[in-house]
């Protein structure tokens, strides 16, 4: 990402790029979650997900868009929050075969790019936060086996230009 990318198209894709920027340049994730099984929705094609995996499909991390709000208006600025979660979908039920690996790797490679605030040039990124991780067995579904979902959420706050928001 270069320094003078500005807001436009629109803050929440550049946002979800820096967060799979913060997954992908740390080596331990990279090397244990395979490029075909990182769910990009806002850079694959329509259906990112595949239809069936199998053993080398797994594990899967997915960044996805999960809410957010307008925190405020301050004079000039435009105060928002957007909440992102994190999905690794293992298909194994050993936990600590993969889930908890993957987990850990995913804290620790955004802890890196929080605590060194490296936000791609982004300005008006003003943080990145971890909110909540939730664990669960996922039932054996055509698409993939039974196995362990962790979904870790993250808040990213934004402090945009008004003038920009409405030019």
């Amino acid at each position: 990402m270069s320094a003078n990318e500005t807001i436009n198209p629109d803050p929440f894709t550049q946002v979800e790029r820096v967060l799979w920027f913060a997954l992908e340049s740390y080596p331990p994730f990279a090397a244990m979650v395979r490029p075909g099984n990182r769910l990009k929705f806002i850079e694959s094609g329509p259906h990112p997900e595949k239809a069936h995996t199998l053993d080398a499909d797994r594990p899967e991390v997915g960044v996805m868009a999960s809410g957010g709000l307008c925190a405020g208006r301050p004079s000039g600025t435009m105060l928002m929050e957007q909440r992102f979660v994190i999905a690794i979908g293992t298909g194994d039920e050993r936990i600590g075969k993969a889930a908890n690996k993957v987990k850990w790797h995913v804290f620790r490679a955004l802890e890196r790019v929080i605590t060194r605030r490296q936000f791609g040039g982004l300005a008006w990124l003003v943080d990145i936060a971890f909110e909540s991780t939730d664990e669960q067995m996922r039932q054996s579904t055509e698409r993939m086996p039974e196995g362990w979902e962790i979904v870790t959420a993250v808040r990213v706050r934004m402090a945009l230009n008004r003038a920009e928001v409405v030019a």
